[in-house]
């Protein structure tokens, strides 16, 4: 044969091989191998058959097939049996779904040390959520030994990589002064960073420290629109304090119609601070009629949460809570 000319006795069986091989690649390409699951499916060849050739992206798809039921039973055991596979041949993604199936103990016991092994080995090679993952195990002392000087380095690292939850996260601990010197500055800064690509909590965060006048300039005008940013996607706080600035015209035009709203969207769901103050406004009239019943049940239900102001204030009215 001429190596130099490799159709040239090529049969008609390779041929057609060669043109499904081709085929499958270019679906590959075009629309990525993780999350195109139904290509395979419409191949001749077994995805299970693939796997067990031994190439890791084939046993982490299988994963995902059996993680997810779409085009296998849904079963977390096989699922974890194929991440297995697919974590020992180095797949950092299947590390990190191995390291979160040991942390939540999904088809395998629950065992915080093992999740920080699997996250370990997924960090390491740069996967930006086993390292937030990873970091909030240091944090939280989870699976390793507390150490807040390691949860800010791999919070650092996932930032770095434009993760939402570790840039807040790392706010947070400029914040409390955990793991780094304490600099309200800096948290601003990576609150900042996670609430433009909308965290609720770094907005809500961030609306306090406008709000307060910590590691910026206090304005109440910006306070209200991350008040508003976090509250729209029903961060709870967020509701609340959105409340509170509409009931004292800070940053807002007085509204207590609109303060009203806000606080039964946070009592709604279950804020007992929203709570006491909705049942305040029941009681004085002030942006819904006035109506003691309500304002009792209100005030009862904030008690009940342990809110010693509503429990107060019952106190003082005659009533039990």
């Amino acid at each position: 044969m001429d190596s130099s000319n490799p159709t040239q006795t090529v049969s008609p069986a390779r041929r057609r091989l060669f043109f499904i091989l081709g085929g499958v690649l270019l679906l590959l390409i075009a629309a990525g191998a993780a999350t195109h699951y139904k290509s395979f499916m419409n191949q001749e060849s077994s995805p299970k058959g693939e796997a067990e050739e031994g190439e890791a992206e084939a046993p982490l798809n299988l994963g995902l097939r059996y993680y997810h039921g779409k085009g296998e039973p849904q079963n977390d055991a096989l699922a974890a049996e194929w991440f297995q596979k697919a974590a020992d041949q180095g797949d950092s993604q299947a590390q990190l779904l191995l390291g979160l199936m040991y942390y939540e103990g999904e088809g395998v016991p629950q065992d915080f040390a093992l999740a920080a092994e699997w996250f370990r080995k997924a960090a390491d090679q740069g996967n930006p959520v086993a390292q937030r993952r990873l970091g909030s195990l240091f944090y939280e002392g989870e699976g390793v030994p507390q150490d807040f000087v390691l949860a800010a380095e791999w919070f650092h690292k996932a930032a770095a990589q434009g993760v939402p939850e570790a840039r807040r996260l790392l706010g947070v601990m400029y914040f409390k002064g955990e793991g780094v010197p304490r600099n309200f500055t800096l948290a601003a800064e990576w609150f900042r960073k996670a609430a433009d690509q909308g965290n609720s909590h770094a907005q809500g965060i961030l609306g306090d420290m406008y709000y307060e006048g910590q590691g910026v300039p206090q304005d109440f005008l910006l306070a209200a629109e991350w008040f508003r940013k976090a509250a729209d996607q029903g961060n709870i706080e967020a509701e609340g304090r959105l409340g509170i600035m509409y009931a004292n015209g800070q940053g807002v035009p007085e509204d207590f119609f609109l303060a009203a709203e806000w606080f039964r969207k946070a009592a709604d769901q279950g804020d007992s601070h929203a709570q006491m103050l909705l049942g305040l406004m029941y009681y004085e009239g002030k942006g819904v009629p006035k109506d003691n019943q309500k304002a009792l049940e209100w005030l009862k239900t904030s008690a009940a949460q342990g809110n010693t102001e509503a429990q107060d204030m019952l106190e003082e009215l005659g009533q039990q809570w």
